[in-house]
């Protein structure tokens, strides 16, 4: 499940990989959590209304806001960066549904880490000597991980695609961006990285 790191970090790597294939008119959706800043600094789009985040402190915001971004701006290409944790919480069988029933199509582009990270490391940030430092197991890794991407081809017919190496990111995601632009359906790029 590992994704081979390579420098830069696999995470600023990816959202400069994103970036290339985002034009003038691309808005991009960022529930990363953990890597908001990343995503943000790396996508680079600083134009109004071309990058949205929820504002709130609930997970799950990005599917339901990729379908509403692309129901309001049909004519655009909506791409959705999140983590493994907030995917999860976005409920992807209906958010996929949903899109391939109201004809609704966008990427999404999931920075797998393997767990929930934001809440261990806030743990360990307010706790270091605790024993959240010194427990083998918080209970917010996941093992075994669902397969995400295959979740939103089988509830929506979703292009699917897991990249496990660095090397693979580039044309997974031109395949990806043709699904959406030209074949009018969603892609769920799961991208894994180095785990908690």
């Amino acid at each position: 499940m590992e994704f081979v790191s390579s420098r830069p970090k696999p995470e600023k790597f990816g959202s400069a990989a994103v970036r290339r294939f985002c034009d003038r008119e691309t808005i991009v959706l960022n529930e990363g959590i953990t890597n908001y800043t990343v995503i943000s600094d790396h996508i680079g789009i600083n134009q109004p209304g071309r990058r949205f985040t929820s504002g709130g402190s609930s997970l799950g915001w990005n599917g339901g806001a990729a379908i509403g971004v692309k129901l309001a701006h049909p004519e655009k290409t909506v791409v959705c960066c999140t983590g493994d944790g907030s995917y999860m919480f976005s409920q992807p069988s209906t958010v996929h549904w949903m899109a391939r029933r109201y004809q609704t199509p966008f990427l999404q582009v999931i920075y797998d880490n393997g767990g929930w990270k934001a809440p261990k490391s806030s743990t360990l940030a307010i706790h270091p000597e605790g024993y959240a430092s010194r427990a083998e197991d918080l209970g917010v890794s996941f093992d075994p991980a669902p397969d995400y991407a295959g979740i939103a081809a089988a509830a929506g017919g979703a292009f699917a695609l897991t990249i496990r190496r660095p090397q693979d990111l580039q044309a997974g995601l031109e395949a990806a961006f043709k699904a959406v632009r030209e074949d009018r359906r969603c892609a769920v790029v799961d991208v894994l990285l180095d785990p908690l």
